[in-house]
């Protein structure tokens, strides 16, 4: 049979260990949550933004042009001219010759 024998000193240095163990993950935890993170936008970051900001406030359709177009074309007299259709695509391509 083996016999050990814990005197209570020594279970005061495991308890006293286990204390300040315990205290210094406390005070590790504390100063994990005293950091913050943070941010810093650059002035052209925050121009973009209110640029941003000012094009969504802007409505997607212009109403008053939409409005004339539709009476246009309800009375008879919106007519497409097909030259300035294909002049306009022309425009936005690199085509070196038309035909």
């Amino acid at each position: 049979m083996f016999l050990l024998k814990i005197s209570n000193n020594k279970i005061q240095k495991i308890l006293q260990m286990y204390s300040n163990q315990d205290i210094n993950t406390k005070n590790s935890k504390s100063s994990r949550l005293d950091k913050r993170d943070e941010l810093k936008l650059s002035t052209e970051a925050k121009d973009f933004q209110v640029a941003m900001d000012a094009v969504k406030k802007v409505a997607d359709i212009r109403k008053d042009k939409v409005s004339a177009i539709k009476s246009r074309i309800e009375s008879g007299t919106y007519h497409v001219d097909s030259r300035e259709i294909v002049e306009k695509i022309f425009q936005d391509t690199n085509i070196d010759e038309r035909v």
